[in-house]
């Protein structure tokens, strides 16, 4: 099997100085992984860009939630990708959709038309298309590099036969990256008879902060959760032993 490529998921520097000494070559850089990943810091940018030779996808989403955006917020994507453009971003990670969950057309143009020649990937908005195949194919005639998708359902091992059904449709005219629950425990069972060439993977480290256990009252995380979690950082030994199975696989 052709050797496969791990795109790592990072929210911070150190996220990226792992992948890069792991062997990773491509990230896609976040903030608010909780939340789904939204726009970063620029300068977190720099900083990777500085200290590694990672090529870097940037996030492009200004909220949470669903992929339908107001005017004000549609601005602010504006005014945010020519800065990430100009601090070295090697491509631009969005999905825009009408309430009715199709493709923004017009708006999806606006952002590929500034894009300077830089790869465009289309994140998992795809997932709440109500017709994936049509959607696939605007994507690829919009001139998209990829998509980023579980197939639609929660995680990839659960997507995995809509997957494989759109990798076979995409015949080498734009990748299918699958992404979202992927575990040390599922990679290479789902892996296992396709015909994939990269994933989006990223194995975590549970971390806290201790400084939220004074007041309990207050919570500053996400309702639910131990008010002393953060997101982790990424679990070098498991990512390299990932990495290792792989390249036997």
């Amino acid at each position: 099997m052709a050797e496969i490529l791990i795109e790592t998921c990072c929210a911070s520097l150190e996220d990226a100085l792992i992948s890069a000494e792991v062997g990773i070559k491509r990230i896609e850089l976040n903030s608010a992984l909780p939340l789904g990943g939204l726009s970063p810091s620029v300068s977190l940018l720099e900083e990777i860009k500085t200290k590694t030779d990672l090529e870097v996808m940037v996030m492009l989403r200004p909220r949470e939630g669903g992929m339908c955006y107001s005017d004000y917020e549609f601005k602010q994507m504006l005014l945010d990708l020519p800065k990430f453009l100009q601090a070295g971003a090697d491509g631009i990670v969005f999905g825009i959709l009408t309430p009715e969950a199709t493709i923004d057309l017009e708006r999806t143009e606006q952002i590929l038309n500034q894009l300077e020649g830089r790869a465009a990937v289309f994140h998992r908005a795809f997932d709440l298309l109500p017709n994936q195949e049509e959607g696939l194919h605007t994507l690829i005639e919009l001139g998209f590099e990829r998509i980023l998708t579980s197939g639609g359902r929660s995680t990839v091992p659960q997507g995995k036969e809509a997957l494989v059904r759109l990798h076979q449709l995409a015949q080498d005219r734009i990748t299918i990256l699958p992404g979202g629950g992927l575990r040390s425990h599922n990679l290479l069972a789902f892996l296992k008879n396709t015909q994939f060439k990269e994933v989006h993977y990223t194995p975590r480290l549970p971390q806290y902060d201790l400084s939220a256990s004074f007041n309990r009252e207050i919570n500053f995380g996400l309702a639910g959760l131990d008010e002393t979690q953060i997101i982790g950082k990424i679990d070098k030994e498991t990512l390299n032993n990932s990495i290792r199975q792989l390249s036997y696989f």
